[in-house]
């Protein structure tokens, strides 16, 4: 398989890791790269301001530190948002995914709601999207 990201580049975590007291978005630098057939890819990551500690993770669980960046700001953007305006983008959002859904013959749903009621409420709903869900 190819390699997706160079040794000694560094990457942000796209997911809390609690074995080790990791959380998404801490930064580590690769020193190890696994390549896997019929598998994913692993790397071995070194740095969390842990010394001495490597950890082992799939290409899933990394993303560049840039592009996380990126994503954190768009996101700080969208936290900003005044209610009428995040009732607006939730309209805009429900259309698209409509017609998507059409397009391709695929149940798509979106729930917007707060983080902290996103991971702290607890519900059949909720617990299913936890397991289920795909988080964008």
């Amino acid at each position: 398989m190819k390699q997706q990201y160079p040794l000694f580049s560094q990457v942000a975590l796209t997911e809390d890791l609690p074995k080790y007291h990791l959380k998404q978005g801490d930064i580590a630098t690769i020193v190890e790269y696994y390549p896997m057939d019929n598998q994913e890819d692993g790397y071995s990551l070194e740095g969390f301001d842990v010394p001495h500690i490597t950890i082992e993770v799939a290409a899933s669980q990394i993303i560049p530190v840039s592009q996380y960046s990126r994503e954190e700001a768009i996101l700080d953007k969208l936290r900003q948002l005044s209610q009428t305006r995040q009732r607006q983008l939730e309209e805009y959002t429900g259309q698209f995914i409509a017609d998507l859904s059409l397009q391709n013959n695929e149940v798509i749903n979106c729930i917007f709601m707060e983080e902290n009621r996103f991971l702290h409420r607890q519900g059949p709903l909720l617990r299913n999207i936890r397991k289920e869900g795909i988080l964008l």
